[in-house]
């Protein structure tokens, strides 16, 4: 009898289970070739990485003193190596707003482009970093 039950049981859910539909298969076709197809929202041109101009070296250093007008920095591979830089005039803008804002403090880091202008007389031309 209990046989029976659980074949009636069975069957009632295999009849359930068959009225429900199906996957429709036109629309996972569609689905599956929108997926396939790129979106592309807007065109953009090849990226260029910038050149740094010849005769230029990047600097990893951590920041002793800065101002509006120089920086004296420590270099990080090297901490007993002490460099003072002065700023393109273009750099000591940015340099001027930055010090408006609270500027470099000591023990910043940082990555500086420079060139070397004259003998012991450094120029930067890029500094990278987040200030404190």
């Amino acid at each position: 009898m209990k046989n029976c039950k659980n074949l009636v049981a069975a069957f009632a859910f295999a009849a359930a289970l068959a009225s429900f539909p199906g996957v429709a298969h036109a629309q996972a076709e569609a689905a599956a070739a929108a997926a396939a197809e790129p979106i592309i929202s807007k065109v953009v041109s090849e990226v260029v990485p910038k050149k740094d101009p010849p005769g230029t070296l990047w600097l990893r250093a951590q920041i002793i003193h800065a101002d509006s007008h120089s920086m004296i920095v420590q270099e990080q591979a090297n901490p007993r190596m002490i460099h003072t830089f002065s700023y393109t005039p273009a750099l000591q803008g940015v340099m001027q707003g930055l010090q408006n804002n609270g500027g470099y403090r000591y023990g910043d880091k940082v990555r500086i482009l420079y060139q070397q202008a004259h003998p012991g007389e450094f120029v930067a031309l890029r500094i990278k970093g987040k200030p404190s």
